[in-house]
């Protein structure tokens, strides 16, 4: 059943692709990838909640931790550089950081997938 309330999520969240406006964590941003800009309302949750699913998500697929903040964690895998932030409730951002680009955004599409299926797991539908 789980599977089938994840497929649903996932469907009724289409990710809008959106440079953010300039603040102290976007700054660290490559102009070179747009980065994903996804909203999660939907599932009523914390930034603990967030924090505890970009760190899941990282460490699913291998990525290096290497700066955890209040409102966003950094990783490093294969030469590249991401960041997943979420500065709101409601809306996650994830990207390259500057000069640490990927070939394309595959892998930050990966990471993409698992965020939403450990806040889709987390989250609370009342």
């Amino acid at each position: 059943m789980r599977i089938n309330i994840y497929v649903i999520v996932l469907s009724l969240l289409t990710p809008t692709m959106a440079l953010a406006s300039s603040s102290d964590w976007r700054e660290k941003l490559s102009s070179k990838s747009t980065p994903m800009v996804f909203d999660v309302s939907l599932f009523n949750i914390n930034s603990n909640i967030m924090k505890k699913a970009a760190l899941v998500a990282m460490v699913r697929r291998k990525w290096e931790i290497e700066n955890i903040e209040d409102t966003y964690v950094i990783g490093t895998y294969g030469g590249t550089k991401a960041m997943i932030s979420f500065e709101s409730a409601q809306k996650i951002t994830i990207g390259y950081i500057k000069d640490f680009e990927g070939l394309d955004n595959g892998w930050l599409v990966n990471l993409k997938k698992d965020m939403l299926y450990e806040t889709a797991r987390c989250g609370n539908f009342e």
